[in-house]
């Protein structure tokens, strides 16, 4: 393209592009980040904007070299491979001294508005759980593991082919599944039929059913307590395999949509054999705002009819509902909503888990009454539920900032989030709150979960410590003890030590040190992080019973998994070294 341009003559067309926000084109074979190539290609000059100039790899950083000129060494992937390959922060220095002269002009909020913006704090507040919060959790945790040995053994490097891709996708589905059921157990597996329910903006439609019209027969997912029929799941494997998402199905794991990675829920169509409406007779929600809720395939449905067990999919959820097995000890806990219907016949609201428990009570007992707060998860369930819980427990007036708005609508409820004094709490999720906002009406900011890049979490929490901001910014995290919170507690740690190596300076850029999480580390770190805190959970619950709190998993073992020491993690799990 250049050799042609000279040969022709030709003027560019733009003096300048400026690209603002260009973390989001990390994927140069995008078509924005294809357009806004051609487009610096015609420029004399380009400059990608951006405070999070990383993703996961350094690749992200070649991705921005490309618009600012194709040609630079820069932008291939092996300059930035061999320049951190040693790891050690002196080689790193001198290896990208060149390029940080040239190319990177790079301020911090410590440098630019010292002494302009008030201090911010952060802490992790880590919930303890009771074992019988665990039933959902460990159908989930199996399925992990399965998949990680999977990927580990078959991941060789970062050009994987495209059953690896699969598999990749598969790792994220389940994590954002335990993630979300970290939360509270409804929100996996299609959970928002029931949590919308207790939401005074989001239970205004509800005439159609809210969950895909899949076999709640031999679709897992939607019944994550109960066991598929194997029998029914091999006689419609047909039908299944011409799913539009057969990938997140291979192993009956369910995908979140208020997921990070694709924000709005995924309509999964079936083809083939007709779905039917699961009758009253079996399904106690059939007729509940107007129509069917559930449906099977017709063969399924006279399975169901035979065995007049009921509805799968309505025993599953008055499960996760009610946070209770059967022949399991009841989990004590607080009812939250009690006069809205959830499953007729049965006692309204729902179950508060130990982690929403813990959000209320931080909000209600721990926040001043003149300051307003942001909270912020990747799942739009826990919202629901939060907001239920803040208007019709307590009074409170909450707005809602996630991708169920018109660009219009979330303006509007983001202004009067602003201006009016009654309206305290700001519900946002991080895909849609995270960026590009200025939120400094609050000055705290509370996490319900975690995502891989800790610097997701830092973007989001600038929205409200920025200039304006009056008040001291206070953020916390709440971590589930025991469960995959604390894993991805233990892999933002790792990453964000890695990410001041670059630079040298303290600062952090991202995550470019020689320890920098390609596919295959990050899967090795998931499994030792499983390994270490699931099975320390599980040795806590043999020994003290089912009636005692799960611990927080002792330092000690995070510092055996970040170092990958097998020896010292296994004697921390066998109880052969006590905490620090």
């Amino acid at each position: 393209f250049y050799a042609t341009q000279k040969r022709a003559n030709k003027e560019p067309v733009f003096e300048m592009v400026v690209i603002d926000e260009a973390h989001q084109l990390k994927n140069r074979k995008a078509m924005w980040a294809m357009g806004v190539g051609l487009m610096s290609l015609h420029a004399k000059r380009c400059i990608p904007l951006t405070g999070t100039p990383y993703g996961n790899r350094a690749t992200d950083l070649g991705t921005l070299m490309t618009f600012i000129d194709p040609r630079l060494r820069s932008t291939r992937t092996d300059f930035w491979r061999n320049a951190t390959s040693l790891g050690d922060v002196r080689s790193i220095t001198e290896n990208l001294t060149d390029w940080k002269e040239t190319y990177l002009v790079r301020r911090t909020k410590d440098t630019v508005l010292k002494g302009i913006l008030p201090s911010i704090s952060s802490s992790s507040k880590t919930v303890p759980q009771h074992p019988s919060e665990l039933f959902v959790q460990k159908k989930y945790e199996a399925s992990m593991k399965k998949i990680l040995g999977t990927l580990t053994q078959n991941l060789k490097d970062d050009n994987f082919n495209p059953f690896v891709r699969n598999e990749v996708d598969l790792m994220l589905a389940c994590m954002a599944s335990l993630r979300s059921v970290c939360i509270h157990p409804l929100l996996g597996g299609k959970g928002r039929e029931i949590t919308k329910l207790f939401s005074p903006s989001r239970n205004k439609n509800l005439k159609e059913s809210n969950i895909s019209k899949c076999c709640v027969h031999c679709y897992q997912s939607l019944r994550p307590t109960i066991p598929c029929d194997e029998e029914a799941r091999k006689r419609n494997e047909k039908d299944r395999n011409r799913r539009k998402k057969l990938k997140l199905n291979r192993l009956n794991i369910d995908l979140d949509g208020d997921d990070i990675v694709d924000e709005d829920d995924e309509e999964i169509i079936e083809y083939g054999e007709i779905l039917m409406p699961v009758p009253p007779s079996l399904c106690k929600r059939h007729g509940m705002y107007g129509g069917p809720q559930h449906f099977a395939h017709e063969n399924c449905l006279q399975d169901l009819l035979l065995a007049n067990d009921g509805c799968p999919r309505c025993v599953d959820l008055s499960r996760r509902i009610h946070i209770q097995m059967e022949n399991q000890a009841p989990f004590q806990s607080r009812y939250y909503c009690k006069f809205i219907e959830t499953i007729p016949g049965e006692p309204g609201g729902f179950k508060g888990s130990s982690k929403i428990n813990a959000v209320v009570d931080h909000v209600i007992q721990s926040i001043p009454k003149d300051d307003k707060v942001l909270l912020l998860s990747f799942f739009k369930g826990s919202l629901d539920l939060l907001e239920g819980i803040f208007y019709h427990e307590y009074g409170l007036d909450c707005a809602r900032f996630d991708g169920d708005l018109t660009a219009e609508h979330a303006s509007a409820e983001l202004e009067r989030f602003k201006r009016s004094p009654t309206c305290k709490i700001l519900l946002a999720s991080v895909q849609s709150g995270g960026t590009g906002l200025n939120i400094v009406e609050a000055n705290h900011v509370l996490f319900i979960d975690r995502w891989f890049n800790p610097f997701v979490h830092s973007q989001a929490r600038d929205r409200c410590h920025r200039i304006g901001q009056k008040k001291e910014v206070e953020v916390a995290f709440f971590d589930n003890s025991g469960s995959v919170d604390e894993v991805m507690r233990l892999v933002n740690k790792f990453k964000a030590q890695n990410a001041k190596v670059v630079l040298s300076d303290g600062t952090d850029l991202g995550d470019l040190g020689g320890n920098a999480l390609n596919y295959m580390e990050l899967s090795g770190l998931l499994g030792r992080a499983f390994d270490g805190v699931i099975g320390a959970r599980e040795r806590s619950v043999a020994e003290k019973g089912l009636d005692a709190l799960v611990p927080p998993t002792c330092e000690s073992l995070v510092d055996a998994i970040l170092a990958n020491d097998r020896k010292l993690m296994t004697k921390m799990m066998r109880g052969e070294i006590t905490k620090k």
